[in-house]
């Protein structure tokens, strides 16, 4: 069994697994869940069909893979209804869902058949094993729900976000054809381009980072909140 086939069904898994815990993890009205989800299965075929901007030579790398997760962050920033739709959300639910990054380890095998380079090989795989393993205890701590378990989460949705963030970045870095290159060693990171693989890029990392961003909106006013408060108590 190649990768690529491996990669295939991976897509077919957890493409449609993402569509589903997504729109079971926020408390939406029935017409808003069934947009999302028209919204979320169009952008999954469209990233088949290769009309979504993928991994590519800036600046579309970045415009492909950042212009969606921008978008998204603005409206939880400027939208009440959004945040307040954010704060409801199934935390257990949206932190397990990473637990399928599991599939970045294909990456230190792509390195090993010459198909992928390092740095970007060996730093995503790693890191995105490590924040796949890390969710289940984050998610069970979210599930169990006891005192100060949002700091544990919160912990993880950065070391989780931190590895999201590396890996576009020395995609970018190690992207033949980009000006901003500046690391040469062949062929670099343009499998990501080609199926199956884009859609790594053009789907599963800006899916979930939105997801990170939704959890840092739900998170650091509870954290933030917890530790105002010894500070009241303190004072009084």
């Amino acid at each position: 069994m190649t990768l690529d086939v491996l990669m295939h069904g991976f897509v077919l898994f957890c493409g449609p697994l993402a569509i589903l815990v997504i729109v079971k993890a926020f408390p939406l009205p029935a017409q808003a869940a069934h947009g999302l989800t028209a919204v979320l299965i169009s952008w999954l075929l469209f990233t088949a069909l290769g009309t979504v901007p993928r991994l590519g030579p800036f600046p579309g790398a970045l415009f492909g893979i950042l212009l969606p997760v921008v978008l998204a962050g603005l409206c939880m920033a400027l939208l009440p209804s959004v945040r307040a739709v954010i704060m409801q959300a199934d935390v257990p639910l949206l932190v397990a869902l990473h637990v399928t990054r599991v599939a970045g380890g294909l990456f230190i095998l792509l390195h090993a058949q010459g198909r992928l380079s390092d740095p970007f090989a060996s730093i995503a795989g790693w890191g995105d094993l490590l924040a796949a393993g890390l969710a289940i205890p984050a998610a069970i701590i979210a599930w169990r729900a006891r005192p100060g378990w949002e700091h544990w989460v919160l912990g993880w949705n950065v070391i989780g976000f931190a590895d999201f963030i590396s890996a576009v970045t020395l995609g970018v870095l190690s992207q033949p054809g980009s000006p901003l290159r500046l690391f040469f060693e062949a062929p670099g990171t343009a499998l990501l381009g080609e199926l199956p693989w884009r859609f790594i890029p053009s789907y599963f990392v800006p899916l979930y980072l939105m997801i990170h961003i939704a959890l840092f909106v739900r998170l650091v006013p509870a954290v933030l909140g917890g530790l105002r408060g010894p500070r009241r108590l303190n004072a009084v």
